[in-house]
């Protein structure tokens, strides 16, 4: 049994110093598309160099002819909008991405939730306001005042603890519309963090 055991794992050893020589399979010329993993345009540069002359940005899932790769497969040559340049291989994919996945479909999508979101607090006006605290399981997080009730938008406050209290002067679907105890400002706070004291 220990001879067996033997053989195996020299046969394991060797197999494994073989596959450890073959070269990882090089980029090659061929149709790619953007596909940036944050959803986010492409930089079409002059040369193959992130310090190389910028040119444009490439939308995201735009199909791209690559002719040429460099040696060590991190840039590609392509033509896009009647100009020649090089992008970066690692933001490319075989495959067309899901456009649902672009910054461009993202800001859309948030733009019609933030629209929703004010058309039933400006159809459901409060009678009165009222009082809601911040209360999550995560006692040591911090959360965010919003300038708008949307996810996408920029953080008026980050620094909001579990325990504050904030008045609620209008409330939506998902969002309070809040007085920041602060600035005294209107903002805008993920109503699934607060209760109703």
């Amino acid at each position: 049994m220990k001879k067996t055991v033997s053989v195996f794992l020299a046969a394991l050893i060797l197999l494994m110093g073989i596959f450890a020589t073959v070269p990882a399979m090089a980029a090659q010329p061929g149709i790619y598309f953007v596909a940036c993993s944050n959803g986010g345009d492409l930089n079409f540069r002059e040369t193959p160099s992130t310090n190389g002359v910028f040119i444009m940005k490439i939308p995201y899932g735009t199909q791209l002819n690559i002719t040429e790769v460099t040696g060590d497969g991190a840039w590609g040559a392509c033509s896009y909008n009647n100009r020649n340049g090089w992008v970066m291989m690692s933001f490319l994919s075989s495959a067309a991405p899901d456009p649902s996945k672009s910054q461009a479909e993202k800001a859309k999508s948030d733009m019609e939730s933030m629209n929703a979101e004010f058309n039933t607090m400006n159809k459901n006006p409060l009678n009165r306001t009222f009082q809601v605290v911040v209360r999550t399981n995560k006692t040591t997080a911090l959360y965010h005042l919003r300038w708008a009730p949307c996810m996408g938008t920029t953080a008026m406050r980050n620094d909001v603890k579990n325990g504050e209290v904030f008045t609620v002067t209008a409330q939506g679907k998902s969002w309070y519309q809040v007085i920041d105890n602060q600035s005294g400002r209107t903002a805008y706070i993920v109503k699934s963090i607060c209760q109703i004291p």
